[in-house]
C-alpha cells in the first residue's frame, strides 16, 4: 500500500494529466456535494416553512374562533337584555334617579358584569333623567369621566344596529371610589346599544384580558383591536393594501404572500363574517429559516459525505491514470525520437499527446487516400480530354481502355457550358473558378440518376460534359438544363450558354461530337447570352451559300458617300440578315471585312475610326444584334459628321447671332449666364464658349458683362433711378454684388460714375 501511495505521489508531481484528473474528480465531487446539500436544504426548509405556515394558520383560526365565541356570547346576552329586560329598559328610559333606581341598578349592573369575566365595565345612560350608572357609581353627564363616549353618542344617529366593538382607551378608576386615576388608561372594545335618543347601554370588553395570543385583530372598520405591540391600539391598520386583499379573498381563512417596502411576508389570516373581526399574523419571508434545527444536522452529515467523496476522488484518479501512463510509454517507445519531441513539445499532458499522435496518423492516412483518389480521377479526366480534343490515337491503348470502362451505356453526347462574357461580373480568376464549380455541382445533382457522366474544364470559363445513356430523351435533357440555368441565374446573377452535340453510338466519334458542341455553343453570338443550342436543330446556309455579301457592302459605302442614312441603314440590315445563318468563323471574318471597308471611308473623310479587333467578336462581348446596332450608329454618326463638316461655317454664324439675340432679350434676367445660353441652344458649355471665342475674339462671359455695363452706365447718366432700383432692374441678387460687379469692371463705384458724368 505504501508503494502504491509513493507511486501515486510521484505521478501527481510529474504528470499534468494525473493532476488534471485528480482536480476534475475533486471538482465533480464538490459540485455533487453542493448540489446534494442545496437539494436537501431546500427540501427541508420548504417542508419546515409549510409546516410553520400551517401552524400559524391554525393558531390564527383558533384565536379567531375563541375571540368570536366570547364576543358572540356577550353580544347575544346583552342584546337580549337591552331588547326584552324591563329593568334595563327602565334604567335607560325611566324616571329620574332615586333610591329605588339605585337599588335596581346595582343588581342589574352586577348581573351584566358577572355574565362574562371579559367585561371591563357597563354603562347605563339615561339622557332624559340625566344620569349615568356604572359598576362603581352614578354620574351626571357633566361629571361622567368617559366624556369621549358621550361625544361619540352625540355625533351618532340612533340606530337599531349596535356599534360593534369600537376600540377605545378609558380612564382607569378605583374600585371603591369615584376618583379617576389620573394618567392611567385601559384599552377596551366598546359594544354600544343606542337605538333611542333617550338612552344607551355600553358594554366595555377588557382588551387586555382577551386571549389574543399576540396576534393582530382588526374590527370591521379596519381599526386595531389588538397587536403584538407593533401597532398602536385603536389606530387605523397601517397596510390598507393587505387589508383589502384579505377582505376580497374568497376564502375566510388561509395565508398569502405579501410584499411591503421591498420585503416579503407570509400572512396567515382569518375573517369572521358576523362580527366583522379579522385576525392576522405576519411572518417575514426568508430563504432559510434559522430556527430549523434539522438544517444543522443536515450540514454536518453533508460534510461527512464530502470527506468520503474526496477519498473516492483520490482513488478514482489513480485508477484512471494507470492505463493512460502504460499506453503513453508503449506509444513513445514505438515512435522515432524527433516525432516524440515534436508531439511532446506542444502537448500539456499525456492524453493530449496521444490524441495529437493519433490525429496526425489519421490525417496522413486520409491525405494519402485523397491524393491517390484525386490522382486517378485526374488522370482519367486528362486522358478523356485529350481524347475528345484529338482522336483515339491521342491516348495510349491502356488509357483508351480506362476511358471506355468509365461508360457502360450505348449512346453518347457532349455538352459544352460557357460563361457569357456580358452575363457575369467576375473580376478575378478565383471568382470565375467558384462560378464554374457551382455550375458543375448543380449540374451533377441534376444529371445524377439519369445519365452516366463526367465533366472537365477545357478552358478558364468552359465546362465539357460527356453524357452516357441507353435511350436519349431530349425533353428530359432540356428540362435539366433549363433548371440549371434558372438556378444559377437566380442565385448568382450570371448567365451561361450551352451547346449540345448530336447523339453518337460509338465512343470513337467523341472528338467530332466536341466540334459539334462547339458549333452549337457559338450560336449564342446570334441568340444572345443564356441560350441553349442543339447541333441537331441548327439550320445553316450551305457551304457554297456562305459567301461574303459584297453587294450589301457597296450599298452601305455608297449610302454614306451620298449622305443617305436611310439607304445606309437598309443596306446594313440586309448585310446582317444574310450572315445570320453562316458558320461562326465566317461571321467573324465578314464582320472584320465590313469594319475595314467602313474604316477606309472614315479615313478618307478625316474622321476618327472606331477600333475593332477580332477578339472583340470572339470573346462574345456583344451579340450579332448588338454588333448590327453598333455598325448602324457608327455609319449614321459618320454621315452626320460629314454633313456637319460641309456646313459648319454658316451654322456657326447663325449660332453666334442666335446667342447674341438671346443675350439682348434676356439682359434683365437674373438667370442669364453661359450655362443658361448653352441649354437654350442645345450645346455643351465648353463647346459654346469655344465657338463664340473663335468667331468673335472675346469670351461669351465678357460679352454679357459688357452688355450689362452699357445699360447700367446709361441708366446712371440719363435717369434719376437710385442704385438700388438699377440693381433690381438689372437682376442682381443683392446691392453689394451690384457694387462689386460695377467697381470690378469700371474701377469706379456707381455713385462715383454718376457724379463724374453728371
Amino acid at each position: 500500500m505504501f508503494t502504491t501511495f509513493r507511486e501515486a505521489t510521484a505521478g501527481f508531481k510529474k504528470s499534468r494529466f494525473f493532476r488534471k484528473t485528480f482536480f476534475t474528480c475533486i471538482f465533480v465531487s464538490c459540485a455533487l456535494f453542493f448540489l446534494f446539500l442545496f437539494f436537501i436544504i431546500t427540501m427541508i426548509n420548504t417542508k419546515y416553512k409549510e409546516n410553520m405556515t400551517a401552524v400559524n394558520d391554525s393558531q390564527v383560526l383558533s384565536t379567531e374562533r375563541t375571540i368570536s365565541e366570547i364576543l358572540e356570547d356577550v353580544y347575544l346576552h346583552t342584546g337580549t337584555l337591552v331588547s326584552n329586560n324591563a329593568q334595563v329598559l327602565r334604567l335607560l328610559y325611566g324616571p329620574p334617579y332615586d333610591m329605588n333606581t339605585k337599588i335596581n341598578s346595582i343588581d342589574t349592573l352586577s348581573s351584566v358584569k358577572s355574565s362574562s369575566r371579559y367585561i371591563h365595565s357597563v354603562y347605563f345612560i339615561n339622557f332624559n333623567a340625566d344620569y349615568i350608572l356604572t359598576n362603581h357609581g352614578a354620574y351626571t353627564t357633566d361629571t361622567f369621566f368617559d366624556q369621549e363616549l358621550l361625544g361619540i353618542l352625540a355625533a351618532r344617529t340612533p340606530s337599531l344596529s349596535p356599534v360593534l366593538f369600537s376600540p377605545r382607551l378609558v380612564n382607569s378608576y378605583s374600585r371603591y371610589s369615584k376618583e379617576i386615576s389620573a394618567g392611567k388608561e385601559e384599552p377596551v372594545w366598546s359594544l354600544i346599544y343606542y337605538s333611542n335618543q333617550a338612552g344607551a347601554m355600553v358594554i366595555n370588553i377588557d382588551a387586555e384580558a382577551l386571549p389574543t395570543g399576540g396576534l393582530t385583530l382588526l374590527n370591521r372598520s379596519g381599526q386595531v383591536l389588538a397587536s403584538d405591540g407593533s401597532l398602536p391600539f385603536a389606530s387605523e391598520y397601517s397596510d390598507p393594501q393587505l387589508l383589502s386583499m384579505i377582505q376580497e379573498n374568497p376564502r375566510s381563512s388561509g395565508h398569502l404572500i405579501h410584499r411591503r417596502d421591498g420585503s416579503r411576508y407570509t400572512v396567515s389570516f382569518s375573517r369572521e363574517s358576523s362580527l366583522g373581526l379579522i385576525t392576522i399574523k405576519e411572518v417575514p419571508y426568508s430563504l432559510i429559516d434559522t430556527t430549523n434545527g434539522l438544517l444543522t444536522v443536515t450540514f454536518f452529515v453533508s460534510l461527512a459525505y464530502l470527506a468520503a467523496c474526496l477519498v473516492i476522488s483520490c482513488m478514482a484518479s489513480i485508477i484512471l491514470y494507470r492505463p493512460i501512463d502504460t499506453l503513453t510509454h508503449s506509444v513513445i517507445s514505438a515512435l522515432p525520437e524527433p516525432d516524440v519531441q515534436e508531439h511532446s513539445a506542444g502537448s500539456p499532458d499525456e492524453f493530449t499527446m496521444l490524441n495529437s499522435i493519433y490525429s496526425n496518423m489519421l490525417q496522413k492516412n486520409v491525405t494519402l487516400e485523397q491524393r491517390m483518389k484525386t490522382y486517378k480521377n485526374d488522370r482519367k479526366l486528362k486522358n478523356l480530354l485529350h481524347f475528345i480534343q484529338g482522336s483515339s490515337n491521342a491516348v495510349t491503348p491502356a488509357a483508351y481502355t480506362e476511358i471506355s470502362m468509365m461508360f457502360d451505356r450505348k449512346d453518347y453526347m457532349i455538352l459544352i457550358m460557357s460563361l457569357d462574357q456580358g452575363g457575369h461580373s467576375t473580376e478575378t480568376p478565383y471568382e470565375t473558378e467558384l462560378l464554374m464549380y457551382a455550375i458543375s455541382n448543380v449540374a451533377d445533382e441534376l444529371f445524377t440518376g439519369h445519365y452516366t457522366f463526367c465533366h472537365m474544364e477545357s478552358s478558364f470559363s468552359k465546362l465539357i460534359y460527356v453524357l452516357n445513356f441507353d435511350e436519349y430523351n431530349e425533353i428530359l435533357l432540356k428540362d435539366c438544363l433549363d433548371q440549371l440555368q434558372d438556378f444559377i441565374t437566380h442565385h448568382f446573377k450570371i448567365s451561361f450558354s450551352v451547346g449540345a452535340s448530336s447523339v453518337l453510338h460509338d465512343m470513337d466519334d467523341l472528338p467530332s461530337a466536341r466540334s459539334e458542341a462547339e458549333s452549337a455553343l457559338n450560336r449564342r453570338f446570334i441568340d444572345g447570352p443564356g441560350s441553349l443550342h442543339f447541333y441537331s436543330s441548327l439550320v445553316l446556309a450551305s457551304e457554297g451559300g456562305q459567301r461574303y455579301p459584297e453587294d450589301s457592302e457597296k450599298e452601305i459605302i455608297n449610302g454614306m458617300k451620298h449622305i443617305a442614312p436611310d439607304k445606309t441603314a437598309a443596306a446594313l440590315d440586309a448585310f446582317f440578315a444574310r450572315i445570320r445563318d453562316y458558320d461562326y468563323p465566317r461571321v467573324v471574318l465578314y464582320l472584320m471585312m465590313l469594319h475595314c471597308a467602313i474604316q477606309e471611308f472614315e479615313y478618307a473623310n478625316g474622321l476618327e475610326p472606331l477600333p475593332l479587333e477580332p477578339d472583340d467578336i470572339t470573346m462574345f462581348s456583344r451579340t450579332l444584334v448588338e454588333f448590327s446596332a453598333m455598325f448602324q450608329d457608327r455609319c449614321l454618326n459618320a454621315i452626320a459628321a460629314v454633313k456637319a463638316s460641309m456646313s459648319s461655317t454658316d451654322e456657326k454664324a447663325r449660332l453666334i447671332a442666335k446667342v447674341e439675340a438671346l443675350v439682348d432679350s434676356h439682359i434683365y434676367d437674373p438667370n442669364l449666364s453661359v450655362i443658361y445660353l448653352a441649354n437654350e441652344v442645345g450645346l455643351s458649355v465648353n463647346y459654346l464658349r469655344g465657338i463664340y471665342k473663335e468667331r468673335t475674339g472675346i469670351s461669351l462671359s465678357s460679352y454679357i458683362n459688357q452688355k450689362k455695363l452699357d445699360l447700367i452706365c446709361g441708366l446712371l447718366t440719363t435717369t434719376d433711378l437710385s442704385t438700388q432700383d438699377i440693381s433690381d432692374r438689372m437682376g442682381f441678387t443683392t446691392k453689394n454684388y451690384f457694387f462689386t460687379f460695377f467697381k470690378k469692371n469700371m474701377d469706379l463705384t456707381p455713385t462715383q460714375y454718376r457724379k463724374l458724368h453728371s
